[in-house]
């Protein structure tokens, strides 16, 4: 069931992020190019930013969920719960279980914060030295701060706070976070269930589930399925909406956002290909948000409301900022991408930007400097 427009998803799961990397090249060299050889492609649903509203229950066909759309091409590997591809299947689990075998003391407790925490309080850390002023000025909060040294009881609760408040000096900006990774049409609950791939760790016993979350993953719903990570899309669709807001931060910030990503296969709860899935839907759903004439004026608003004493001038020198070095953001982002994963199809194709993907690219015409632009060019 492919089409012209998703046909570049079995790619894509294997080399370039479209938004990251395809994204600033389709730009730059569309000078050069006609605009017939860089116009999107309609899918069988139309186009992403044109009916990303119609992810909903009961909408499970590639002609009435863009999202379902997006990712079916995943049924190359696994449908119906058979496989179509036991190689490319097989490394899926076998990558799964090398890295949650080699998780370090560090990387667990991220894992487990990133996994009880409100799914865009995660990201605040992308923000680095301007993460302080956004929790003030944004009353953002979480009720997770430690790893517990025993198993979390089967039954306990997500967090339970709200993660930041509409109504604060950065109201704005965490109103237009909210549209994009907390709305009714962002969700993978409806493509998991049509896709219906086994979480990694009821796949193999070689895939090490973080102990302090073990009763909670046994104790999870048979139908409680792995593709796509609604977590690493909850991730992207945060990052990606704060770095248009704070482009002075966006790599970092998608850096963070593949980081979640990251968290989920190292916490036993995602396949590498279920988080390139979910980096996939978080991307393309920022865009259509970004895009719906609903959105324009809070979305300036957001962008203004950053570029205020309430968070950009309010830079706190003593920060701890995880993602202060572009080599090893450049490193770890573009290893994430593929996660090891061979390219596989015709990798000499012709550039091709989806309809509105541009719009992620649309604050960096505010006169950020060049040296920034140049690294997230090159990231």
């Amino acid at each position: 069931m492919k089409t012209n427009q998703h046909s570049w998803f079995q790619k894509a799961l294997v080399t370039v992020s479209i938004a990251v990397v395809t994204l600033p090249f389709a730009i730059q060299s569309a000078q050069a190019k006609t605009t017939d050889e860089l116009a999107p492609h309609a899918a069988a649903y139309g186009y992403f930013v044109d009916h990303y509203r119609q992810n909903i229950a009961g909408h499970t066909t590639v002609q009435n969920n863009p999202v379902v759309g997006e990712m079916s091409p995943f049924s190359t590997y696994w449908s119906s719960g058979q496989a179509h591809d036991p190689d490319i299947l097989n490394q899926n689990i076998v990558q799964s279980a090398i890295i949650t075998q080699h998780r370090t003391d560090a990387e667990a407790t991220r894992s487990y914060l990133t996994d009880r925490r409100d799914l865009r309080y995660n990201l605040i850390s992308g923000l680095g030295p301007y993460a302080t002023t956004f929790i003030k000025n944004a009353n953002a909060q979480t009720d997770f701060t430690t790893m517990p040294t025993t198993p979390l009881p089967a039954n306990a609760p997500y967090s339970k706070v709200e993660w930041a408040d509409p109504t604060s000096t950065l109201g704005p900006l965490v109103k237009l976070v909210n549209t994009t990774a907390h709305s009714p049409f962002s969700g993978t609950g409806v493509v998991k269930h049509v896709v219906k791939y086994i979480r990694p760790y009821r796949q193999s016993p070689q895939v090490k589930v973080l102990p302090a979350l073990s009763n909670v993953m046994a104790a999870a719903k048979s139908d409680d399925y792995d593709f796509p990570s609604g977590h690493t899309t909850a991730a992207f669709e945060t990052g990606l909406t704060l770095a248009y807001a704070v482009p002075e931060r966006f790599q970092e910030l998608i850096t963070r956002a593949s980081e979640v990503g990251y968290d989920r296969v190292l916490a036993g709860r995602h396949s590498p290909l279920a988080v390139i899935g979910g980096r996939l839907v978080g991307t393309a759903m920022t865009a259509a948000v970004l895009n719906d004439p609903e959105n324009q004026d809070l979305k300036q608003q957001a962008y203004q409301v950053a570029h205020t004493s309430a968070l950009l001038d309010s830079k706190a020198a003593t920060a701890v900022d995880d993602f202060s070095n572009y080599q090893t953001n450049r490193t770890a982002y573009r290893s994430r991408l593929t996660y090891g994963f061979k390219p596989s199809g015709d990798t000499h194709q012709a550039m091709r930007v989806p309809k509105g993907a541009e719009v992620l690219l649309g604050s960096l015409s505010t006169g950020v400097d060049g040296g920034f632009m140049w690294n997230f060019v090159h990231l």
